[in-house]
């Protein structure tokens, strides 16, 4: 429905959260299409994306019509409006929600201040009833989008209920077979098992941060299913195979990393190995040890075996990398090596090809903390690595315009233009400047 007299974009200046309210005159009863975006893409809001559609219908009446819209949450920063015949927007725009929390600041200045500003700024954006991958496209509590999001929270907010909420929200999705649903609540869809082994890491950090053991008697038993899932997969040659379908074998959003496979993508008698499945298990086998010790529950696993097991399968020994699985040209990966890391493997070519880039697929977004503590927990002295990259990439997104911290560093481009330009995942800058002294 084009307009009748003029196009009508209107810029809310950053991006934002809330109900969509609207007053408009007409001569005729019409239907008025309202769409939401968080770009302009060839002069237009970007609303129609694939099978996603951004956009709200509204009926008016002859003269002045007034809505405002309660019962679907948007998000984003810009409004199209289009029309059937002439119309007058007397108002339009957004009621904002932002979760109430109390921000505790810093003290930061130049570049660094505005790096955290704007990832404090994404963190209450992704804060709706739960934590949300991001407000515009899917509004969802992913596990692994929320570990980030709850360990800046942490730092950047004086409360820490919205963490201990969530975190009993997401084993109420526990599947039959032990492992989370892809996102809390939800049923039958394609579980990542990945994502289902951080859940007990984000347990840990919560204790860890906050102190509060009794969180242990409502999520220590999903842990549990989820651990013995693992434990029970270790084969004879003390590794753990990729899942088959339904299941979706996914890690993060950069090469070697696939859409979910479908029928005849797949052989079901043929199961690799995969370097970041068996060293993610042993990353949240040393903090899910701990939540058992706290409650005086046994889960024994020999890790050393693992250790051993992982190094005959995946290491370079020329090189001192890490490959992702066995392939006629065997991928190299930041994260996949960072793993390697985490849990006591590899050695200091293995840190210099991850410092290097070059070498190696770079980790998005969503898996450079990884990266970085990977190399913290090599040598503690890191910090202007880590500062650097951190400072490289979030200027560019600042300079782009970004008001908050997007999905990918391609933004909007990204997953055939349906890349989000707000993502909780994204709003690390905060934990490493806490953790470096900085704030």
């Amino acid at each position: 429905m084009p307009l009748a007299n003029k196009k009508n974009i209107y810029d809310l200046g950053r991006e934002t959260v809330g109900y969509l309210y609207l007053a408009v005159k007409t001569e005729k009863a019409q239907t008025i299409k309202v769409a939401y975006g968080e770009h302009i893409d060839d002069g237009n809001v970007r609303y129609m994306i694939d099978k996603r559609n951004f956009s709200l219908d509204f009926e008016t009446s002859v003269g002045v019509s007034e809505f405002t819209e309660c019962f679907v949450k948007v998000a984003g920063r810009y409004f199209e409006v289009f029309a059937e015949d002439d119309v007058e927007i007397i108002s339009i725009g957004m009621l904002p929600i932002i979760y109430p929390v109390t921000e505790k600041g810093s003290n930061l200045t130049g570049l660094d201040k505005r790096i955290y500003d704007v990832s404090v700024r994404t963190l209450r954006l992704c804060m709706g009833n739960h934590y949300e991958d991001c407000p515009w496209r899917e509004q969802a509590l992913y596990v692994v989008d929320s570990i980030n999001q709850m360990l800046c929270g942490y730092y950047a907010f004086e409360e820490t209920e919205f963490q201990r909420e969530s975190l009993l929200l997401i084993p109420k999705s526990v599947r039959e077979d032990g492992l989370l649903e892809i996102v809390s609540p939800s049923v039958n869809t394609p579980a990542i098992p990945f994502f289902s082994l951080m859940y007990p890491v984000a347990v840990y950090d919560y204790i860890k941060y906050t102190g509060d053991k009794s969180v242990l008697k409502e999520v220590l038993p999903a842990c549990i299913r989820i651990m013995e899932n693992f434990k029970n997969r270790i084969d004879e040659n003390y590794l753990i195979r990729e899942f088959n379908l339904p299941y979706w074998n996914f890690y993060e959003w950069s090469k070697g990393f696939v859409n979910p496979p479908e029928e005849g993508d797949v052989d079901p008698e043929v199961q690799n190995y995969h370097l970041i499945l068996n060293c993610s298990f042993l990353y949240a086998y040393e903090r899910f040890k701990k939540l058992c010790e706290m409650e005086n529950v046994n889960f024994d696993v020999d890790t050393e075996k693992m250790k051993a097991a992982i190094n005959k399968e995946f290491l370079n020994e020329e090189t001192g990398l890490y490959y992702l699985w066995k392939d006629e040209e065997p991928l190299y990966t930041q994260l996949g090596n960072a793993f390697a890391l985490l849990v006591g493997l590899g050695d200091e070519r293995t840190v210099k090809a991850i410092k290097d880039k070059e070498k190696l697929v770079p980790a998005t977004l969503s898996m450079a903390a990884y990266v970085y503590n990977a190399l913290l927990k090599f040598d503690e002295n890191e910090k202007d690595y880590i500062l650097n990259d951190i400072r490289e990439n979030y200027k560019y997104m600042l300079d782009c315009g970004a008001t908050s911290f997007w999905e990918t560093i391609k933004g909007q481009q990204d997953f055939e233009n349906a890349g989000s330009l707000c993502h909780g995942w994204s709003a690390m800058p905060v934990y490493y400047y806490n953790l470096f002294g900085m704030i």
